[in-house]
């Protein structure tokens, strides 16, 4: 299921002339945060704005806050402050819809921690696994030009897949935002779980 984050950047004390912004997301108040979505400006205008495609994790509280960028000249702003949403069951919740209960397949969690990099720092994707399993992680462009893969065989429990954020001839990648698609397979199952990155320099 989907949260909607209305913000205004008057009140929030982010800069109003934005080409756009970012969400990001943490089980913690007050960070790390993982880049969720980048929203371009609405036809609303910048000082009012609305994103509902956000999905929400489980039963708990997570925060989310909100960073404008400009392109030209590159520029960020300061963080909102935090949008705290509590999930208190599947069926109720305040302040968002309800979200999906935890898998029971191949896949307990996925998730890049934080899914944001400098260029210098590398990408991690926490997998936890109810079972062994071949698990292949692909980074894609959003073109679709797949730009790095890898394979391992993954034990049950817990596992890290890195990405040092370089393409298939090993140079940096350049900012924006990419996609990650895992696959999951024990011979009879396979499960897929996709998210995105963001390099920023």
């Amino acid at each position: 299921m989907k949260v909607n984050l209305t913000w205004n950047s008057a009140q929030n004390g982010i800069f109003r002339n934005a080409d756009g912004y970012y969400v990001f997301r943490s089980e913690v108040s007050g960070g790390p945060y993982s880049l969720l979505e980048t929203v371009p400006v609405s036809s609303a205008g910048p000082s009012n704005q609305t994103i509902s495609t956000i999905d929400q994790p489980g039963i708990g509280t997570w925060f989310y806050v909100v960073q404008a960028f400009r392109n030209h000249p590159k520029a960020l702003s300061q963080y909102t402050n935090e949008f705290a949403i509590t999930v208190t069951n599947i069926f109720t919740i305040s302040n968002a819809l309800a979200s999906t209960p935890p898998s029971n397949g191949l896949i307990q969690t996925a998730v890049a921690g934080p899914n944001i990099s400098n260029g210098q720092s590398p990408i991690r994707i926490f997998l936890n696994l109810n079972k062994p399993a071949k698990v292949t992680l692909s980074i894609f462009a959003l073109t679709g030009e797949q730009l790095f893969h890898t394979e391992i065989e993954a034990d049950a429990g817990s596992n890290t897949l890195i990405w040092d954020v370089k393409n298939n001839v090993q140079s940096t990648v350049a900012s924006g935002l990419y996609l990650y698609v895992l696959r999951v397979n024990d011979g009879l199952t396979q499960e897929i779980r996709k998210g995105k990155i963001a390099i920023i320099h």
